[in-house]
Order: C-alpha cells, then sequence, then structure tokens
C-alpha cells in the first residue's frame, strides 16, 4: 500500500468518524502529503487507479453528506506531532497471521465470527475489535468489553496475553487461535 494511499484512507476514516457533527458543512482537510491534496481537490487523478477508486468513494460521500471538500497542503515540519500519533501502535499490535494459517484454522474450527484483536489494516473478518477508535471496529478494547456470541477468534498480542487469559475466565466464549 503507498503512502498515499494510506493517507487518503486516513481522510476517509476521519469523515466516517466524524460524519454526523460535519453534516451539511465546507469540510477542509490539512494533509502533508501533496497527492493526497490534489487528490482531494481535483477529484481524480491519473497515476494512482487504486487512489482513483477511493477518491471516487469519498466524492460520492461527499455529494451525499457535506456542502464540500477542500484538500489544504500543512508542511510536514508544520504536522511532526500527527505524524507521532500515527505511531503509536506498537509493531505487535499490527502482528497477522499468514493467509495459509488463517485458513488452516477456518476449515478445522470453522469462520470465526468476531476478530478480538485486529485494526483496519489487518483485520481478516467484517467485524473485529481494536485497541483504538477506527472506523468500521464493531467496538474498541476487547478486554473491556462483553464479547458477541459465536466463535471468535484471537490473535492476541504477547504484551495482552495475561490480561486475555483472565477475560477467558469470566467470559462464556469460544475462542480459537494460533
Amino acid at each position: 500500500m503507498t503512502s498515499n494511499l494510506r493517507e487518503f484512507q486516513g481522510v476517509w476514516y476521519a469523515l466516517q468518524f466524524f460524519a454526523a457533527p460535519l453534516q451539511g458543512h465546507l469540510v477542509v482537510v490539512r494533509v502533508d502529503n501533496r497527492v493526497a491534496m490534489s487528490y482531494i481537490n481535483f477529484q481524480f487523478g491519473t497515476r494512482y487507479p487504486s487512489l482513483n477508486l477511493l477518491v471516487r468513494h469519498i466524492v460520492s460521500w461527499t455529494e451525499s453528506h457535506l456542502l464540500g471538500l477542500q484538500g489544504v497542503h500543512i508542511r510536514g515540519v508544520l504536522n511532526h506531532q500527527a505524524d507521532l500519533l500515527s505511531l503509536v501502535f506498537p509493531s505487535s499490535l499490527e502482528s497477522f497471521l499468514a493467509p495459509s494459517v488463517f485458513s488452516q484454522i477456518f476449515s478445522r474450527w470453522g469462520v470465526p465470527a468476531v476478530d478480538l484483536f485486529a485494526t483496519s489494516l489487518n483485520a481478516k473478518l467484517p467485524l473485529y475489535f481494536t485497541r483504538f477508535l477506527s472506523p468500521g471496529a464493531l467496538e474498541t478494547d476487547a478486554l473491556s468489553n462483553p464479547w458477541p456470541l459465536g466463535l471468535l477468534h484471537a490473535f492476541t498480542p504477547v504484551s495482552l496475553i495475561q490480561q486475555f487469559l483472565s477475560c477467558l475466565l469470566w467470559e462464556v466464549a469460544e475462542v480459537v487461535g494460533p
């Protein structure tokens, strides 16, 4: 995934998350990526087909929810705090199973209903818990929220294994994982 696409996905997630308060307003998006800014302002580009698909989706959403959307470039040195915040995910939380291992789990135990430890970047199931607020997540923090019924998948980050095992004592759940 290119940095341009990641930047634009960040814009899309922010629009989804703040959809209600933004409804009917002109929204100015400050990005430190000139390609993302251009795609926002011109609503298309020629170099990145995958970015074009996301742009068309955002343009369609914008037309029915916002008065307008404008991109403004912010120099990277002025965006230092936001860049640091984007690095808060430790690598252990971004790890994921190889697709072949995930398929083996599915074929042996069935398809889980929910992934208890995922992010929008590594989710393998439509329903997932994530550590931080994220558009598309069922809920945040699997360790402090009740788990839904059904087969659950847990590829628990090493730093959370002890807490996860404690939760298993209290939850009535069927959980599969490596």
